[in-house]
């Protein structure tokens, strides 16, 4: 059974909570966060594929992590769509078109990049996790626009 709208209101949830960190990596909820994501996760990009446990040492690594996201002038990320697709009735895929925007440190201008990022999601109980992402190539967009060397 495909369960969009929970889908919808998951990662409009973890976009709030992206866009809180963002503004305020002291304040941030790493176990609201971390508790998006199942106990081990893997990410697909350009650079390989990994598995992540979601222990305490990675939710100590979401504050440096956010910390580098401001000191390259990322102000927000937001969500354009969601194109979700079910699999069966524990699992969809969702595509999130997200819009970044930075204020590049260099001369101030404002820059937007859109990007993709495919994430698998688990359902446990009534609530979804993230297992696994797909991401493109979000340092070439960095490097591009003049964000980072």
């Amino acid at each position: 059974m495909m369960k969009t709208k929970a889908v919808h209101a998951f990662f409009h949830t973890y976009e709030k909570r992206i866009n809180e960190a963002l503004a305020n990596p002291g304040s941030m909820d790493k176990h609201a966060m971390t508790g998006d994501y199942t106990e081990s996760f893997i990410e697909a990009s350009p650079e390989g594929v990994q598995v992540f446990h979601n222990d305490e040492q990675y939710a100590k690594a979401l504050l440096p992590a956010f910390e580098e996201q401001r000191r390259i002038g990322t102000q927000s990320m937001n969500i354009v769509s969601i194109n979700t697709v079910g699999i069966d009735d524990l699992h969809v895929s969702a595509t999130i078109h997200w819009r970044a925007v930075y204020k590049r440190q260099k001369d101030g201008k404002v820059i937007e990049i859109n990007f993709n990022e495919t994430y698998l999601l688990h359902w446990i109980g009534n609530t979804p996790k993230i297992f696994a992402y797909i991401a493109g190539d979000e340092q070439a967009l960095l490097k591009k626009n003049g964000l980072i060397d």
